[in-house]
């Protein structure tokens, strides 16, 4: 697969800003997996939310989308606090 679309090398980085001072092996091992887990789930609300009609697509994209912006804000922000 094109390294492009590796969804491991998204891990990677996540971990590295949100880590950046390393986890122990089984943070990385458990942060990781709960990491797919929501790329997983992502990738299934998608192909849902491709079958709706369009308006109605859009305005749940939307959705998905202000939710994961304001979650990663809160998420930032603790590791800013933290750093």
């Amino acid at each position: 697969m094109d390294s492009k679309y590796s969804f491991q090398n998204e891990w990677k980085n996540y971990r590295d800003q949100v880590y950046p001072g390393g986890t122990s092996d089984l943070q990385n091992k458990e942060c990781n997996q709960a990491f797919f887990a929501g790329a997983l789930s992502l990738l299934v609300r998608m192909e849902e939310v491709s079958m709706l009609p369009g308006a109605e697509a859009i305005a749940a994209l939307h959705a998905i989308r202000s939710e994961i912006i304001q979650v990663n804000r809160e998420r930032a922000a603790l590791g800013q606090a933290r750093n």
